[in-house]
């Protein structure tokens, strides 16, 4: 039976920080980015989710999201073992279950082979949309996802000599 917890980044932060979902399972330990942030002074670590108050009103949709979290990862891990006829490996178990929470990053494995190039657009479209986020949890800003456009357009520029 697998033991799962969620735990802040760094609970002794001064902003927002990323909820890290843990994962025990078959003497493995896995850590999966949530995707979600909150400030420290929000985070009930007894009960490992969100205080809702009146100056956090969207802590009750994080705890929703972490509860389907929990849920997913669940069901996840038994239809793995069930496909497998094993417990499944650490690399094959993060797979699934980040798929599961953010199907974008399914689209990308589950598309006919993408080339580098396409790869690239796909990151510069994530990045620009909001879809990929940095470590912390935030969306790159507009300067980052323009240096991208210029490291593809010297690639493009290299790949074509």
């Amino acid at each position: 039976m697998a033991k799962i917890n969620f735990y802040l980044r760094d609970g002794k932060a001064t902003k927002e920080t990323p909820i890290i979902l843990f994962i025990s399972h078959n003497r493995q330990r896995t850590k999966i980015p949530t995707g979600k942030t909150v400030h420290p002074k929000y985070w009930n670590s007894l009960d490992q989710s969100v205080r809702t108050s009146k100056e956090f009103p969207q802590g009750k949709l994080i705890n929703e999201f972490l509860r389907q979290a929990q849920e997913i990862v669940e069901s996840t891990i038994f239809q793995l073992e069930l496909e497998l006829q094993r417990p499944p490996e650490k690399e094959e178990l993060t797979a699934a279950i980040q798929h599961q929470l953010n199907p974008s990053l399914g689209a990308i494995t589950k598309a006919k082979k993408l080339g580098f190039f396409e790869v690239f657009d796909l990151l510069i479209a994530e990045s620009l949309n909001g879809d990929r986020l940095d470590d912390f949890g935030k969306r790159f800003s507009y300067r980052t996802v323009q240096k991208y456009r210029t490291c593809l357009n010297l690639f493009k520029d290299f790949h074509k000599i």
